[in-house]
């Protein structure tokens, strides 16, 4: 967490905001807090993208994506204001890591926990797919790990199903590594590609691997043998073949019960004190950079006019890779 600099915001709607969390290709991510008092994140367009309206369009349909989905394995969403100078997004802040940087900073997870956070990644994609939605970037960087279990964020290229359960995208979509092979194709995606991203984030979050250019998953790292049986299942090449959520789930929960009693932490305690330590230093944030106008506003802020486009995969660029809480 960082220090508000000269440029930050410090009210944006009805939030007070306090300190920067991270930053991404499109957006800043700020700890702020709401008018009764409840700590809040807040995502707000960088001002280069402000101008462009396909991307204020994709941050429109994020919001949207936001509102409808709910569950207790998602953040929910306090307030919003897409059509504003600066389009913003406000959710609950929760003091965490992201996969990718638990993985990056601590190693591997146990099989205990590659289990826990497989029953709680499906139930949240199970309520987004019971939405109507389809994520289409479910990945480490996008999955954040809390005291009381995994929530999913980031639904800036999540798209709605159509009556026949489907959604055609018309360009690659995703992430490499994680993205399933038909939106690497770009044509119509199904929930049954979140379900090959959810196989090749666990095999991720238990071995560090992903899947190569052919949308192939090497699970020779992953030695226990019902895990690997299960995300083999997912990562199938023909989606027609994976299981659904709700199939995915009633197994879960049959093998997790035998494995971990639910009293028992389902972090490891370095990642615990880790999350541990975030909470407490967001109620104690940073002191913010002096400034001679204290009270600077997004609706006070001019989008610039957009620059160059400085991504080469999607017609957007990428959520925030690594912001977490």
């Amino acid at each position: 967490m960082q220090a508000l600099e000269r440029g930050d915001p410090r009210v944006i709607g009805r939030c007070q905001v306090l300190a920067r969390i991270g930053a991404g290709g499109m957006a800043v991510v700020y700890l702020g807090r709401s008018s009764d008092g409840r700590p809040v994140a807040i995502k707000v367009m960088h001002a280069e993208f402000a101008a462009d309206l396909e991307l204020r369009d994709r941050f429109r349909r994020e919001v949207a994506a936001n509102r409808i989905v709910s569950g207790g394995y998602t953040t929910a969403v306090l307030d919003a204001d897409p059509d504003a100078a600066m389009p913003w997004l406000a959710t609950e802040f929760l003091p965490s890591l992201s996969l990718s940087e638990t993985v990056g900073e601590f190693g591997v997870l146990p099989a205990d926990t590659v289990w826990s956070l497989a029953v709680g990644m499906a139930e949240a994609l199970a309520s987004i797919h019971r939405a109507g939605i389809v994520h289409l970037d479910v990945k480490p960087a996008n999955i954040l790990l809390t005291s009381d279990g995994p929530r999913v964020i980031d639904f800036g290229i999540a798209r709605e199903l159509d009556a026949s359960g489907a959604a055609f995208i018309g360009f690659p979509a995703g992430s490499p590594g994680f993205a399933s092979p038909e939106q690497e194709n770009g044509r119509w995606v199904t929930p049954a590609s979140d379900v090959y991203s959810f196989g090749v984030t666990l095999a991720y979050a238990y071995a560090k691997t992903r899947a190569d250019g052919d949308g192939r998953v090497a699970l020779d790292g992953i030695t226990d043998e019902a895990l690997r049986h299960m995300i083999a299942s997912c990562v199938d090449p023909d989606p027609t073949h994976r299981p659904t959520m709700p199939e995915l789930i009633h197994y879960l929960l049959s093998v997790i019960s035998d494995r971990r009693p639910f009293e028992t932490p389902w972090l490891p305690p370095a990642v615990t004190e880790e999350i541990d330590r975030r909470a407490h230093e967001a109620e104690n944030p940073p002191r913010a950079v002096e400034t001679v106008i204290p009270q600077v506003s997004v609706e006070s802020m001019t989008p610039m006019v957009p620059g160059p486009r400085r991504w080469t995969r999607h017609q957007a660029p990428g959520p925030l890779p690594e912001v977490s809480g």
